[in-house]
């Protein structure tokens, strides 16, 4: 809401005539297209006054100051002193938010960022392209401005890299942020769509590294329109956050004191207002090690760093089998398997009801998830990552020539075998293996990560060195029990169903029912996300390894009531 009497209401207020009243309760953009239509300008007199109304809205209450302020109550009030991204920390402690809370108001926050910097070079650069079909808008996010621009003068690929370099250097304010080092989005760009051919080099620019990356992955013109709108967002969101960090690092003031009182919080911290992370609508169906097709587990909010493409055979298994599925809808760039299981198993429901509603069938909302086709597809694609584990096991196995159920003890058993125990870890039997591996608690898709690590470059062909060079890194995986291995793999998505693997196989040596766990489950994530507050935030942008720190960090007491229910039931 302007000010009254400020900056913006004495600039429409100047031109207020019979056809035209200002209205404060509208968005400045909105109120300044209606002041132009109402007023019949053309473009030469648009220009003319769009400077004079960009710098009411420079002079209007600050961005960051009308953010923050929104969220005063008697636990917070904004301090103007503060680096920007303290403030925005301080207030997320203060109003308690969650993971899913946060991540909603940070975009605004980061908008609210970028307006508070200089607008002129921005201004100067799109309104040399105003027109009757597009005007400028201060409010909207700039590289989704530069987006409509582009569609709104219906420029093709050539003529929006002419003008791209120009925005872009408006954007950095004199330097394209293309040119400038990587930020951590940009490297995870690099290393969700890499190759094994490409290896991302930290020295050279960030364009010229994007340009080489399309060239070996031979992109069509699609797929290469969605993966440089994906790398415009990396680039856009590194700058946006270096420009947070220089507000910080060019102000000084002392630690602000923290309202972390639950006592003096408003009612916005009660779970009403807590945002549901698990809504029905953003989550995939994926049991966790038993028959739970009822329950649903949240998706892992930021794909982390993996690449699917290592060079191994065994990756290059679900790389190929997602690449076979493609269909209308559905590509896949690389990336998690399993995250990008999730989005063909979406394309293909949509796909599914479509026929059936085209046929006068009723669609149910689990229906898709009831039928052959749905169980087909999830049976096929987690049968390829077993049989991508198998192979990966065999590689061990061809170097050390142990079974892979005596592998499994080597990595996990209860002592360290040398070439003195050969003898006995040899001995070991399948049944004795299932016995010793009952209280082993490790993630499969983490497990699988491991070994593609280790059999990039194998570090020695020696049995017995590489079986103990492999011991620390599996042994690192372990959960302390199955309760919190299940919440790991919840808030990851990083699951296997128990009952898809082979009865017989080594495979099914490290699986666990944990459906007694599940009673409450959502609950329980929620409770999480809530007690885990912005730690939680910061360790999911680390990827699953910083979920697995954070939760080996402490006790957490919304976990005690599976560790009683997990003392409770024998395994």
């Amino acid at each position: 809401m302007p000010t009254p009497n400020g900056p913006l209401q004495e600039f429409f207020s100047q031109f207020n005539f019979q056809r035209y009243t200002y209205d404060p309760h509208t968005p400045a953009s909105g109120e300044f297209k209606r002041l132009c239509q109402a007023r019949q300008w053309g473009p030469s007199r648009i220009r003319e006054h769009e400077t004079e109304f960009l710098l009411a809205v420079e002079k209007e209450e600050r961005p960051l100051q009308e953010f923050f302020r929104q969220f005063n109550f008697q636990g917070y009030t904004y301090n103007p002193h503060t680096p920007a991204s303290e403030e925005f920390k301080r207030l997320c402690q203060a109003r308690q938010w969650g993971p899913s809370k946060i991540r909603k108001h940070e975009t605004e926050f980061l908008l609210a960022v970028e307006r508070e910097q200089d607008l002129r070079p921005l201004q100067a650069f799109f309104s040399q392209f105003n027109f009757h079909g597009y005007t400028y808008d201060p409010y909207t996010p700039a590289l989704e401005e530069f987006e409509s621009l582009c569609q709104a003068r219906q420029w093709g690929p050539s003529k929006i890299g002419k003008h791209e370099t120009a925005f872009w250097h408006a954007v950095g304010r004199g330097q394209d942020p293309r040119e400038s080092p990587a930020g951590h989005n940009v490297i995870e760009f690099f290393s969700e769509y890499g190759c094994q051919r490409f290896t991302y080099d930290l020295d050279d620019s960030i364009q010229s590294e994007f340009q080489r990356l399309v060239k070996l992955r031979g992109w069509g013109e699609v797929n290469l329109s969605k993966v440089t709108k994906r790398f415009n967002e990396a680039v856009m969101l590194d700058a946006t956050e270096q420009l947070v960090y220089s507000a910080s690092e060019a102000t000084d003031s002392d630690d602000p004191e923290e309202a972390t009182d639950s006592d003096d919080l408003e009612e916005d911290t009660d779970s009403e207002d807590l945002e549901e992370d698990t809504d029905s609508e953003d989550l995939e169906e994926n049991t966790y090690y038993d028959d739970l097709d009822q329950y649903t587990f949240p998706e892992d909010p930021e794909e982390d760093t993996y690449s699917e493409d290592l060079g191994t055979e065994e990756v290059d298994l679900l790389a190929d089998w997602l690449t076979e599925q493609e269909c209308p809808g559905f590509t896949y760039y690389g990336g998690l398997p399993e995250l990008a299981f999730k989005e063909l198993v979406r394309v293909k429901g949509q796909e599914w009801d479509l026929a059936r509603m085209e046929e006068g069938l009723d669609i149910e909302d689990e229906e898709w998830k009831d039928s052959v086709e749905f169980m087909l597809l999830r049976t096929e694609f987690y049968e390829v990552v077993e049989e991508a584990f198998n192979l990966l096991l065999g590689k061990f196995c061809q170097i050390t020539r142990f079974k892979p159920w005596q592998v499994l003890v080597g990595l996990y058993g209860p002592e360290i075998y040398g070439p003195e125990q050969g003898m006995g870890l040899e001995s070991i039997g399948k049944r004795a293996a299932k016995i010793i591996l009952q209280n082993v608690f490790i993630n499969i898709f983490d497990f699988l990560d491991a070994f593609q690590e280790i059999l990039k470059d194998p570090p020695t062909t020696d049995r017995w060195e590489l079986l103990q060079r492999l011991r620390p890194l599996a042994i690192e995986l372990q959960f302390p029990n199955n309760s919190l291995l299940g919440v790991y793999s919840a808030l990851t998505n990083r699951v296997f169903p128990l009952q898809i693997a082979k009865e017989e196989g080594t495979l099914a040596l490290l699986l666990h029912r944990i459906r007694v766990f599940l009673k409450g489950f959502r609950d329980l994530v929620e409770g999480f996300e809530e007690e885990a507050g912005y730690e939680l935030q910061e360790a999911e942008e680390e990827g699953r390894v910083g979920i697995r720190r954070l939760l080996l960090s402490r006790e957490w007491a919304c976990l005690q009531p599976l560790r009683a229910r997990q003392q409770a039931v024998p395994f």
